[in-house]
């Protein structure tokens, strides 16, 4: 995976082969997922263009076209879970928005989340549009609290 310092418009502009943005993490930040050759053809053609980009010490497929292979099998084993409803609210990655009633309660729903782009910068904005909430970053490290602090939503509070 890459990250690369432009927004979902002008990533996508410079993908080739079977690349995708996997992720929206800020409005100027996106990942790129796909083969490892044609990361290194984008990350170089980034490069030469002085545009940042920086590759993730990750090394799984997520959210890009090397998952669909194994699609069918994962639909197989989602349609033997049952599901409830939400007993909290949730934003949705794939919609950046709050969870429709049926969303998380359908195995369809979770097949298009291995595929789809993650609408992480969405997501954040839906949370920051209550300011009532609080974010708390649980786990090693601070990325998504920087995500959050960089987000055009966040306040000065």
């Amino acid at each position: 995976m890459l990250a690369v310092s432009l927004n979902e418009c002008q990533t996508k502009q410079r993908l080739i082969g079977d690349l995708s943005v996997v992720a929206i993490n800020a409005p100027e930040l996106c990942v790129v997922g796909g083969k490892v050759s044609e990361i290194d053809q984008v990350e170089a053609a980034l490069s030469r263009d002085n545009i940042d980009c920086q590759r993730l010490h990750i090394s799984v497929a997520s959210h890009c076209a090397l998952v669909e292979p194994m699609m069918d099998s994962f639909s197989e084993v989602l349609r033997r879970v049952e599901f409830g409803k939400a007993r909290i609210p949730v934003v949705s990655n794939i919609s950046g928005t709050l969870w429709k009633e049926s969303d998380g309660a359908s195995p369809s729903y979770w097949l298009n989340h291995l595929r789809q782009t993650v609408r992480f910068a969405d997501g954040i904005g839906t949370l920051l549009s209550d300011p009532s909430r609080v974010l708390i970053e649980i786990g090693p490290g601070r990325t998504l609290s920087t995500l959050v602090d960089a987000h055009p939503r966040k306040d000065a509070g």
